[in-house]
């Protein structure tokens, strides 16, 4: 069950004033060091990969909805879930949900 709109709204305010309480320095270092223009690309190779796969995306995250659409083209053995009403924080709009499709797909896949 996704959270209530009252929820959702708090859980963005919350969200919003852990990013604005954070270190600039840190977060560009952080970025500079592990971010998705720093590190490798394994796309090529995600054919590769034997093991079940679970991809989730948020519904409004229409950039990682793509990316995970693109992904299941060249995943062999992958399982995709689209939380409704979703952004790109699952594990904080949609935690009960999220914490639900993770189990399942342990249950049956892990």
């Amino acid at each position: 069950m996704n959270l209530s709109a009252n929820s959702q709204f708090l859980v963005k305010k919350k969200i919003q004033a852990e990013r604005l309480g954070q270190d600039a320095e840190g977060l560009a270092k952080s970025l500079i060091g592990v971010g998705t223009g720093a590190l490798p690309s394994y796309w090529d190779q995600l054919g590769e990969i034997g093991l079940p796969v679970l991809l989730l995306a948020g519904e409004k995250d229409l950039k990682f909805t793509r990316l995970a659409n693109e992904m299941l083209e060249k995943l062999p053995n992958r399982v995709y879930h689209e939380i409704a009403g979703a952004g790109h924080a699952l594990q904080l709009e949609a935690p009960e949900e999220t914490a639900r499709i993770i189990q399942r797909f342990c249950k049956d896949y892990l």
